[in-house]
């Protein structure tokens, strides 16, 4: 797997699903600025969300990480840096 640090965590202690905002630079190489960990709206559980665009009404994402491990990774380091416990 891709080794990454969070940098520039913030967490979020104003209500609702934003949990918390970081850039998450990749092997020391690539750096996604501005991912989100959101609470589902739904309440279980929460995701990484990354850089979009709107284009019309519509939002395309900026960056995607295809790797299924490397992302619950990520989602997994961003909730215990908030104290997330319901992923």
């Amino acid at each position: 797997m891709l080794s990454f640090k969070i940098m520039n965590f913030t967490k979020n202690l104003k209500p609702g699903t934003l949990l918390a905002t970081a850039d998450v630079c990749i092997e020391n190489s690539v750096t996604i600025c501005g991912a989100r960990l959101v609470v589902r709206k739904n309440g279980q559980g929460a995701f990484l969300s990354l850089p979009t665009r709107k284009v019309g009404n519509k939002y395309y994402p900026e960056v995607l990480v295809i790797d299924k491990q490397l992302r619950t990774e990520i989602e997994k380091q961003l909730c215990t840096l908030t104290d997330y416990t319901h992923n």
